[in-house]
């Protein structure tokens, strides 16, 4: 018969390992494209909200208009706003009136963002909570400490949040080894100008370890 030669066992084999090969290649491609387009799809929802954040703290008042817009969109896509809640709380002035949220879902975006399957967006509402000021979030910080692939927003938010009152909290967990010297010195940056050149002087009453000194100096 002209086709035996398809009976052959090693042909059968190869003919079985070529098929899976160009089936692992066509999935790969679908994968590739389809993260491309997913990934596509968060930054033009991001930039969406962005756009909405920075013209509420343009208006400098809340604008019962401006915050449904921003309601809706948050429950349709909390954790896009919550990475456009960070991205323009971090670019804008110290002094901004974080009361211009207080009718916002932050909450949601939050809740939804530590929900989450990925670390990535643990660390986003870890910083939202810090930017936002969200002292119900206390304990969640607290127990991020512990985790390493978030404990260093962890206390870069809890500095934010209680300033001075965190640093011993901060610097315990350091002495226990759960956060680096590089891990607490970033939420140390994020104290008050003025209390972390007390801290450095040693005119406040935390003492700070001396390895601290190579990286942090009293003008």
């Amino acid at each position: 018969m002209d086709f035996e030669w398809l009976s052959d066992p090693l042909l059968q084999y190869a003919l079985y390992l070529t098929g899976f090969f160009i089936l692992g290649i066509v999935g790969c491609m679908v994968l590739i494209a389809h993260k491309f387009q997913s990934h596509h799809s968060h930054q033009v929802k991001q930039a969406h909200a962005t756009e909405l954040i920075q013209e509420l703290l343009k208006a400098g008042k809340p604008d019962s208009l401006q915050i449904d817009a921003l309601n809706q969109f948050i429950q349709k896509h909390p954790i896009d706003a919550c990475y456009a809640i960070v991205r323009v709380l971090e670019n804008a002035s110290p002094l901004i009136d974080l009361r211009l949220f207080k009718d916002m879902q932050v909450k949601e975006t939050i809740d939804r963002s530590l929900a989450s399957f990925f670390h990535k967006n643990h660390a986003i509402a870890i910083e939202a909570i810090g930017l936002l000021k969200q002292d119900d979030y206390r304990a969640t910080l607290l127990r991020y400490l512990d985790d390493p692939s978030c404990c260093s927003f962890a206390a870069e938010a809890l500095v934010r949040l209680d300033g001075m009152g965190a640093v011993s909290t901060i610097l315990a967990y350091y002495q226990q080894k759960s956060l680096s010297i590089s891990q607490t010195l970033t939420g140390l940056l994020q104290l008050d100008p003025k209390d972390l050149q007390d801290l450095i002087a040693g005119r406040s009453a935390i003492l700070l370890p001396a390895e601290f000194t190579r990286y942090l100096r009293a003008p």
